[in-house]
């Protein structure tokens, strides 16, 4: 599956995506218009040849402003998902959880996002998803230029769908 676009690799605030690989065609999805209205992601795109997978993914989680995990099945029953949000809540980076479908959490992971901002899409029309993870990623979109945070607040005003 093709990567949307590449990490962010910059030393600006971004949010760290958390996602199963198999979800990749969903998160892609999701994270491209994002990333279309100046989003800063980092997301494993594939880690660098002579790097350490944990070494990196630990090393991005610690610097981002934000997690953002994209619960799915597969996410769930992911040990490095599990990790990544483990791995974030002992840093104290804020986690937001998307629902992509309805999940039983394991007991652990309920807990661990139980303070956590959650976003159901699967109860929510396509338009009040998008606007609501708009404003998900706001804190990262209003550090942008004001031309394009004005991009962006008229998206979230007028709820329209890309």
């Amino acid at each position: 599956m093709e990567k949307p676009f590449l990490a962010y690799r910059g030393s600006e605030p971004y949010v760290f995506v958390c996602y199963a690989h198999e979800d990749g065609g969903a998160v892609y999805r999701d994270l491209g218009w994002l990333h279309d209205l100046g989003a800063q992601i980092w997301y494993d795109e594939g880690i660098s040849p002579g790097e350490e997978w944990s070494q990196e993914i630990g090393q991005a989680i610690e610097k981002a402003e934000q997690v953002v995990f994209f619960v799915t099945p597969a996410s769930v029953a992911s040990r490095n998902c599990r990790n990544e949000v483990n791995f974030a809540q002992n840093h104290n980076i804020p986690i937001v959880a998307v629902h992509l479908s309805e999940t039983m959490l394991p007991t652990g992971l309920e807990l661990t996002l139980s303070a956590a901002q959650a976003i159901l899409k699967f109860e929510l029309s396509e338009s009040a998803y998008q606007t609501k993870l708009v404003e998900v990623f706001s804190a990262d979109l209003s550090k942008r230029s004001s031309t394009e945070n004005s991009d962006v607040q008229k998206y979230s005003a007028s709820s329209t769908v890309r």
